[in-house]
């Protein structure tokens, strides 16, 4: 478990690293430790962007994710009125980017590449 953690740690600080502004990671505070079982980030230019690079990655074979919707906008809930700004907001703007510990550093190139091509 540790040598998995590590390396989705290591993989964490490349795209920290190496995704540009407008590709922002969720921010951690200093005094704690994540297993980074995802990596989560805002595109910045809210869903419309978002969506562009989520389906810019999936045509290229590269399986992000979309996910986090609100709770009180889950189907079990029903209608609801209810409208959350900051829950919506977020749900907008974000997707994760593949973490596993086994991706190799061409996998991670083009991920990189294809974050920033569009947003550079």
């Amino acid at each position: 478990l540790d040598k998995y953690i590590e390396k989705r740690v290591n993989i964490a600080s490349w795209y920290n690293e190496n995704l540009n502004k407008n590709i922002v990671p969720l921010v951690r505070k200093k005094d704690r430790q994540s297993s980074h079982h995802l990596y989560v980030v805002m595109v910045q230019g809210g869903e419309k962007e978002r969506n562009l690079l989520y389906e810019k990655l999936i045509k290229s074979g590269i399986m992000a994710s979309l996910h986090y919707i609100p709770v009180y906008m889950q189907p079990f809930f029903g209608k609801t009125d209810l409208y959350l700004e900051n829950s919506e907001k977020y749900y907008r703007c974000v997707l994760s980017l593949p973490i596993y510990p086994a991706i190799n550093f061409s996998d991670l190139e083009r991920i990189s590449c294809l974050c920033n091509a569009k947003f550079c």
